[in-house]
């Protein structure tokens, strides 16, 4: 019998799939694989190499094949890869060089329409990734724009229309308040004519914020230069909206300072009752990333800081306070999930007891990052909860946390059994109401998926420990459960795992 190491035992022409060990010349093929998961490694693997080789493109053989299937996939692909195509097109523009304005310019009739796609995660990346290059390249304004005035003047597709106008006023940043904005001005009063009464309206406030961003002046002398009958039709349109100044992006470096912050006429001057207007700007109005982040720090630094009069300010406006946060986490960038994250817990540490009317708004929050594998996220998320569990009534918090047990995704059930095992060790057990903890435990001992089995077996254990050994109770209920779902060897399984207990 031939030995299992002989070499001869495999055959000789079966090489390596250049899917797990790709040359570099691979790339354009592999990107036309009719395989879904090749498609997203590759971008993934594409996405690795330009953090970790800048002159990986230089170096590429293939360039024009390779933008060719980028084109291909944007136009017609499901969103995942699409996502993870435009999210690798944003990480590697500065490792194109001077190739970056053809090959982005060459992508922007696919990209375009993307800031109107069905799905937030593809619109935000775009936003990013289109602001991106801008920042690199603002003398490529004019060819964005002709793009986009083609899409929105030819398109029948009148509800990604309607969203790309609603998206593109975040490309009002400050590195292109000096080029020229009449192609933008033109395809919106055009949209005004010959569009229905939503997709007007969204133009209307376009041009408006556009209006806001340039100045009276400047915008007034584009608005002159087009004809009388879009000058009408912007006046027409625009004369009932109004749009508040934004903050201009320096004060993005100015310190945070409650008493000699300067605020702009008609400004609040704080929102949530303690948070400055500018930094609320920052976090909530603003898609940028670095922005966000920087917004995120100060707040965090409010918080940390918070006064007994500035905890009975911020209280009648929790609703919102929260509402505002929760848009934040479905950002895309790590670091500002995890800023955002960070500033609830000390929300919830330092409000205590004032959070109890919100507890429901408070896990649902959470619960938007319940199940993420980051270490950080899910610290940050369990002593949150832990700060909940001391300040709030623990039964109310059990009330809340126990509809997510039941949550179709294993990852969340496991991290909420976990938190609650962890609120076990912090609570005195005259304040348990082991009765209807074992109720809840029990169903999760059958559960599909063995790490929530395992995790269910933890608790278990905490529970049976605080029990003191007196577990009569939880072992009817598993006897019962044995029988009612023919769980054959469940009592025995309990047994072993409390048998340091009893």
């Amino acid at each position: 019998m031939d030995s299992l190491l002989d070499p001869h035992r495999f055959r000789v022409d079966r090489l390596p799939s250049p899917a797990f060990m790709p040359r570099e010349d691979d790339y354009a093929d592999l990107l036309r694989s009719p395989d879904f998961d090749v498609r997203l490694q590759t971008f993934n693997r594409l996405t690795a190499i330009s953090r970790r080789d800048p002159d990986w493109f230089s170096n590429c053989p293939r360039k024009g094949e390779l933008f060719k299937n980028i084109d291909r996939i944007l136009a017609d692909d499901r969103w995942e890869v699409q996502h993870q195509c435009i999210k690798f097109l944003q990480e590697a523009m500065p490792t194109f060089g001077s190739n970056l304005e053809y090959c982005v310019c060459y992508l922007m009739p696919n990209l375009v329409p993307k800031l109107g796609s069905s799905k937030i995660t593809v619109r935000k990346i775009s936003v990013q990734a289109i602001q991106t290059f801008l920042r690199q390249k603002p003398d490529a304004l004019g060819p964005i724009l002709k793009t986009l005035s083609n899409f929105l003047l030819t398109s029948t597709e009148r509800a990604t229309k309607t969203e790309v106008v609603r998206e593109f006023p975040a490309m009002f940043i400050p590195e292109l308040v000096q080029c020229d904005w009449s192609l933008f001005l033109d395809a919106m009063t055009k949209l005004m004519a010959t569009s229905e009464s939503e997709s007007a309206e969204c133009a209307a406030i376009a041009a408006k914020k556009l209006e806001v961003y340039l100045g009276k002046d400047t915008f007034n002398r584009l608005l002159s230069d087009l004809s009388a009958s879009q000058q009408k039709d912007y006046m027409r349109f625009s004369k009932n909206i109004v749009i508040a100044a934004e903050p201009q992006a320096a004060t993005s470096q100015s310190v945070v300072n409650r008493s000699s912050m300067k605020i702009a006429s008609g400004e609040r001057r704080f929102r949530f009752g303690i948070v400055p207007s500018i930094v609320a700007a920052m976090v909530i109005d603003n898609s940028d990333s670095v922005t966000r982040i920087s917004g995120l720090e100060k707040w965090k630094q409010l918080i940390e800081n918070i006064t007994p009069e500035e905890i009975t300010r911020l209280v009648p406006h929790l609703h919102s306070y929260l509402i505002s946060l929760s848009n934040v986490l479905t950002d895309l960038n790590f670091k500002v999930v995890v800023l955002t994250l960070d500033v609830v817990r000390l929300t919830v540490n330092r409000l205590k007891s004032h959070m109890e009317a919100h507890l429901q708004q408070t896990i649902s929050l959470l619960a938007q990052h319940f199940g993420n594998q980051k270490a950080v996220i899910k610290q940050l998320i369990m002593m949150t909860c832990m700060d909940l569990f001391q300040n709030v009534n623990p039964k109310a918090v059990v009330g809340v946390l126990c509809v997510y047990l039941e949550h179709r995704n294993s990852r969340v059930r496991e991290e909420v059994v976990n938190i609650l095992t962890s609120a076990l060790m912090i609570t005195s057990p005259s304040r348990i109401n082991f009765t209807a903890v074992v109720n809840l435990l029990i169903p999760l001992l059958l559960d599909p998926k063995r790490r929530v089995r395992l995790a269910a077996f933890e608790h278990l254990s905490v529970v049976a420990y605080l029990m003191n050994g007196k577990v009569e109770t939880l072992l009817r209920a598993v006897r019962d459960a044995e029988a009612r779902h023919s769980a054959k060897g469940l009592t025995a399984a309990v047994m072993v795992c409390l048998s340091c207990f009893c």
